[in-house]
């Protein structure tokens, strides 16, 4: 079922994306990031990821040509992928399972793919192992200190910062922090993919995760977001994406115990005054009509909650209707929580089998499945799956 064709945006780097359906632009996510994320931003190779580096398999493959276009370049991608290795990209390798949330993919050996963690924490700070006594990435304030100022600037300037390590910790090889004596962390290297801002509502101050997000008002935190945003993803090279920021958690996020059942009834009113206000100004291109400067994030994470019986992961009004259609955000990428989409056989009884959840979740426009492997059998996500 899934096609060779590509769209993308030159000027707009990974992963705006646009594919001929949402299927397509899943299935060649993470491939193509590792295409792309293969430069520092002074043009210098990142040294751990081997693809496309001389003496490597795929140096010799059109993929890995920089003369032609990107276009071209996907295209002959996708042409030698297996569906079977389209699948591997999805989730997690389960051979790591003790850091299965990081999300480290299959990769592809046999054309020098490298695996890819797709899930880095840059929320307060860049989730990753201090290189050295003292040498560690910026751990900032909470967000409710820095939203209290009031000062975009440093909204802004946070971003910058995380970014700039964020770029200098990819470059040097370094990973998230996890030596739990596996070997895992020599391959669960810090990527470019950063989730946070964290931009759920403070909606009673007993929440556990009260500390993580800005402020109890969807303006104030939709500005803050759409700031530190545009810090992260803006560098000097108005050609390139610095790195990829993901708003979380998409949406209605405020309860913490028994998160994996909590669905709550939302009135119409509420879910636009409320719940998505911050997040329709943090992915904003340009000012909103409420005149709200757009954060641009190219993004997500969904909510282990939703809305009205149905899980966010799930939800294909919040991401196909809302996001995808009345925002016209065709490139965000989706991606759960971990662990969210068996929330909704185990916990939430919204499907009934590992296939019909796999297939709930890609019909409702999710991309990546965080944490787990559904996406990644034929039965779920190839051909012969509800999902295709």
């Amino acid at each position: 079922m899934v096609s060779d064709q590509l769209y993308i945006s030159l000027h707009l780097f990974l992963p705006v994306l646009i594919l001929l359906d949402y299927y397509e632009r899943m299935i060649i996510f993470l491939v193509v990031i590792s295409l792309f994320f293969l430069t520092r931003v002074d043009g210098t190779p990142s040294y751990w990821v081997y693809g496309c580096q001389p003496g490597n398999v795929s140096s010799a493959l059109r993929f890995c040509d920089y003369k032609l276009s990107v276009v071209d370049r996907v295209d002959n991608l996708l042409s030698l992928l297996t569906l079977d290795e389209k699948l591997g990209i999805l989730g997690a390798d389960k051979n790591y399972d003790d850091i299965t949330c990081e999300m480290i993919d299959h990769g592809v050996k046999r054309l020098g793919i490298p695996h890819y963690m797709n899930l880095v924490e840059t929320n307060s700070a860049v989730a990753s192992a201090c290189i050295e006594d003292g040498k560690c990435a910026t751990n900032f304030p909470s967000p409710a200190a820095f939203a209290s100022s009031f000062n975009r600037s440093l909204w802004l300037k946070k971003g910058q910062i995380m970014s700039d390590e964020m770029r200098a910790l990819n470059n040097y090889n370094w990973y998230r922090g996890t030596n739990d004596g596996s070997g895992a962390e020599h391959i669960s290297k810090l990527g470019l993919t950063g989730y946070g801002p964290n931009i759920n509502l403070m909606r009673d101050p007993r929440w556990g995760r009260n500390s993580e997000v800005p402020s109890e008002d969807p303006i104030l935190s939709g500005e803050y977001g759409s700031h530190m945003v545009k810090g992260m993803q803006e560098g000097s090279d108005p050609n390139y994406i610095k790195v990829i920021s993901g708003l979380k958690h998409f949406m209605a996020y405020s309860v913490e115990e028994h998160r994996e059942t909590f669905i709550p009834n939302i009135t119409t009113f509420d879910l636009w005054d409320t719940y998505l206000m911050q997040y329709k100004i943090g992915f904003a291109k340009e000012a909103t009509m409420e005149g709200y400067m757009g954060g641009n994030a190219h993004g997500v994470m969904s909510s282990y909650s939703g809305m009205n019986g149905v899980p966010a992961c799930s939800n294909e009004f919040i991401i196909t209707d809302v996001l995808r259609g009345a925002w016209e955000r065709d490139d965000v990428v989706v991606a759960t929580d971990c662990g969210a989409i068996s929330n909704s056989i185990n916990y939430q009884g919204y499907a009934t089998s590992d296939q019909d959840a796999a297939a709930k979740a890609l019909n409702a426009g999710t991309d990546l499945d965080l944490g787990d492997d559904y996406f990644q059998t034929r039965e779920n996500g190839g051909n012969g799956g509800d999902a295709c």
